[in-house]
């Protein structure tokens, strides 16, 4: 969702819960620059930033309240992100997510920011599919050299013309 972290306010945007499995979620914060000339905001610049999020069912039953902790926040993967609240996965569904900014950043006035919810992965996740994925070669490997012997057993069984 698009925000305005400079100043305090409320933002709220619809929230698809799809994976259960990851070892963590979190939100992170991306400042774009539209224009070059203009310096982004250093991270450090971005500790004052006070707030919450909180994601509610549909229901309006609370499902996770987050503070956007300064101590809490690392770079994201795309080097041009904030982490803002870290938080484990919860059950699959739709979800209504707010964003409570108690203390905005005034270094943030004027540029563009988005903040997207990330699952973070290790790759333990994949096991499962790598290991279908080994045992699927290790069975395509023995099918074919059986497919080669019984083929050569059949050929070699069948009455030869002759001259």
């Amino acid at each position: 969702m698009t925000v305005d972290l400079s100043q305090p306010g409320t933002f709220s945007s619809q929230f698809r819960q799809t994976c259960q499995v990851s070892h963590g979620e979190a939100f992170f914060l991306s400042i774009g620059q539209d224009d070059e000339k203009r310096a982004r905001p250093a991270l450090k610049d971005l500790q004052d930033l006070k707030g919450r999020i909180s994601i509610h069912d549909l229901d309006g039953e609370m499902i996770q309240s987050l503070e956007m902790d300064p101590e809490d926040r690392g770079g994201g993967d795309d080097g041009r992100s904030l982490q803002l609240a870290f938080f484990y996965p919860f059950e699959n569904g739709n979800y209504q997510v707010t964003i409570d900014v108690d203390h905005g950043v005034a270094a943030l006035a004027g540029t563009q920011q988005t903040i997207q919810a990330k699952y973070l992965l290790c790759g333990a996740e994949l096991f499962p599919a790598k290991a279908t994925q080994f045992f699927a070669w290790i069975s395509g490997v023995t099918g074919m050299t059986l497919c080669v012997f019984i083929v050569n057993r059949l050929t070699s069984d069948l009455p030869r013309e002759a001259a």
